[in-house]
């Protein structure tokens, strides 16, 4: 699954911040590096956390659509809300810690194999 940040740049000389996708409720340049971020941090993801993160989109955001190809599930991040956009982060940032927690612990166990067990 990818989401995709479609960006294009105003026409208008006095701005040359970037706009969202047809519907533009994301106005600043800070807006467009965060979804930017979001979009980064899921690609990276496993295939899990990436249909988990569109499982967790049906089910609190009503209106989006998903557009799905053989590439994978798109989405026009614009679309999603801020309390979305937050839920998003905040399972990102779980994941992110989740996977932390668990290398750190899998290193302890090679540290004891390397030290008790050894052939």
């Amino acid at each position: 699954m990818e989401l995709s940040v479609e960006s294009s740049v105003e026409s208008s000389v006095e701005s040359s911040v970037p706009t969202l996708g047809i519907v533009s409720n994301v106005k600043t340049q800070e807006d467009i590096n965060l979804l930017e971020k979001i979009q980064f941090s899921i690609e990276k993801m496993t295939q899990y956390h990436q249909v988990q993160i569109l499982k967790l989109l049906q089910t609190i955001e009503e209106n989006v659509v998903f557009n799905e190809n053989r590439y994978g599930v798109f989405i026009n991040m614009c679309d999603l809300s801020d309390a979305t956009l937050k839920q998003l982060q905040e399972y990102i940032e779980y994941v992110l810690k989740q996977e932390k927690q668990l290398d750190c612990i899998e290193n302890q166990k090679n540290e004891y194999r390397a030290t008790y067990f050894k052939s």
